[in-house]
C-alpha cells in the first residue's frame, strides 16, 4: 500500500484508514469491484487494531462507498441506479431509457388463494384463486429489485407465458386490463430471510418497499404489487412542477 497510518497524526486512526481504503478503491483491481482484503489482513498491513479497521469500513459502508456481505467480503459499491417514482409501466424500459441494462434474474408464476387484503383490493372473495407473479430483475452486479404481483383473474396469465416481457404487455396481448392510474405507498423495511435470499443481501439489509394498487380506465383495481428495491442499488426520484403558493 502506498499510504500508511501515522499514529502521531492529529487525525484519528480510523479516519486515516478510511483514506487508505478510498485510495485503494481508485486502483485496480478494487476499482472494478474486486473484494478488499479482510479486516485482519488490513489491520496487519497498516499496523492498527482490527477494531480500527472495522470502524473505518463500517463508516464507508454507511456512506454507500462500500458494500459488505457476510461470507463474500467487502467491495466497492456499484453506482446507484435512479428511477422515476411516477413511472411504473415497465422497469426494464425505464432503465433502458436511462442507459442502464437490466435483465430478468428469476421468475415464478403460481396460483394462490387471495388473502383478505388482496381480495378486498381486487374485489374478489377471500380465498379465491388469483395469479401471484414474482420477478427479480438485476444487472451484472446482482439483483436490484423484486416485483411481487397479485393479479385479478381477468388478467389471464398462464403457465408458459414469457415472464421476461413487461407485465402489461403480457396482459394487454390477450385483451386484459391496462393501467390508467395507481395508488402508491413507500416504506423503509429490513430484509427478512426470504427477501435477503431473493435479493442476494444479508438479513436486515435496508430495503425500499413500494406498495402499489393499479387501476384500469374504469377505476377497478386489477393488480396489487409489492416491490422491494435494494437501497444500496437503487433510488427513486420525484420531479415536482413549480407553481404558485
Amino acid at each position: 500500500m502506498d499510504r500508511v497510518v501515522d499514529p502521531a497524526s492529529p487525525l484519528p486512526l480510523h479516519v486515516q484508514v478510511q483514506a487508505v481504503v478510498r485510495a485503494m478503491l481508485e486502483r485496480a483491481p478494487w476499482r472494478a469491484g474486486a473484494v478488499l482484503p479482510d479486516e485482519i489482513s488490513l489491520a496487519a498491513e497498516l499496523k492498527v487494531g482490527r477494531g480500527t479497521v472495522r470502524q473505518a469500513i463500517g463508516a464507508l459502508v454507511a456512506e454507500g462507498l462500500l458494500v459488505r456481505r457476510r461470507g463474500v467480503g467487502t467491495r466497492k459499491a456499484p453506482p446507484p441506479i435512479a428511477g422515476d417514482l411516477a413511472a411504473f409501466r415497465s422497469f426494464s424500459r425505464e432503465m433502458a431509457g436511462a442507459g442502464v441494462s437490466v435483465r430478468l434474474v428469476a421468475a415464478r408464476l403460481e396460483t394462490v388463494p387471495a388473502d383478505a387484503e388482496v381480495a378486498a383490493a381486487l374485489a374478489v372473495a377471500a380465498g379465491s384463486p388469483v395469479a401471484h407473479l414474482l420477478r427479480v430483475r438485476g444487472d451484472d452486479h446482482g439483483p436490484i429489485a423484486a416485483f411481487a404481483s397479485w393479479l385479478h383473474p381477468r388478467c389471464g396469465l398462464a403457465a408458459g407465458d414469457d415472464l421476461a416481457r413487461p407485465l402489461y404487455d403480457l396482459i394487454g396481448g390477450r385483451g386484459g386490463p391496462q393501467p390508467a392510474g395507481a395508488d402508491e405507498e413507500l416504506l423503509a423495511v429490513a430484509a427478512d430471510d426470504g427477501l435477503a435470499a431473493t435479493l442476494a443481501c444479508d438479513p436486515g439489509t435496508p430495503l425500499l418497499e413500494r406498495r402499489r394498487r393499479v387501476r384500469d380506465r374504469d377505476g377497478a383495481c386489477f393488480e396489487v404489487a409489492r416491490v422491494h428495491y435494494r437501497s444500496d442499488r437503487f433510488r427513486l426520484r420525484l420531479a415536482l412542477a413549480g407553481g404558485e403558493a
